[in-house]
């Protein structure tokens, strides 16, 4: 559905773009386009896109701003990387006519790139709170005098989780007895 709505989007762009930026005028006139690309269209594009999959994800609109605020800074910081180059050969060796077709096919690319980034979480987790989220299993083998003390972090278990434990008088030799 996103993709559909900005295909359109992306073709008016790059026909505003040629008018006032035509890049048969010379490097700096691609490189402006680069820039131009790179700053206003790419902030706008971007912020409407993680808003479009927040608010389809079913996300209230203040949730959706902030992961908009979360977000852009990193994905911009990520299309630095890829859509100079890609502009470059854009403006460069594509001829008009077909900077549609090359962009969009490159495009497909770049939404992965742009769906994973949109769908990882800010997570800010401090170090007491993974302290208080471990659970320390203590474990003690006996076996001819040794004792051996195992010691398990698990951090995905809920805070109710008992391990279990042996009840008293099995005797399982196979299984060592655990300690809450």
């Amino acid at each position: 559905f996103i993709g559909l709505c900005f295909g359109p989007l992306v073709h008016e762009y790059y026909q505003f773009s040629d008018t006032i930026l035509p890049p048969e005028e010379g490097i700096v006139t691609r490189l402006e386009k680069i820039v131009m690309d790179q700053t206003i269209y790419l902030t706008v594009k971007c912020s409407i896109y993680i808003s479009a999959v927040g608010l389809l994800g079913g996300d209230d609109w203040q949730t959706v701003q902030q992961s908009v605020k979360d977000k852009i800074v990193g994905i911009v910081f990520t299309a630095w990387k890829f859509w100079p180059l890609v502009h470059c050969i854009t403006y460069g060796l594509i001829p008009a006519r077909h900077r549609i077709l090359w962009v969009n096919s490159v495009d497909l690319v770049w939404n992965a790139i742009l769906a994973s980034k949109a769908a990882k979480q800010v997570d800010v987790v401090s170090e007491d709170d993974l302290k208080e989220d471990a659970i320390l299993v203590e474990a003690e083998e006996v076996q001819g005098g040794n004792n051996t003390t195992f010691f398990f972090e698990q951090q995905s278990l809920p805070h109710e989780f008992n391990p279990p434990v042996e009840p008293s008088g099995s005797n399982n030799s196979t299984m060592p007895a655990l300690a809450t």
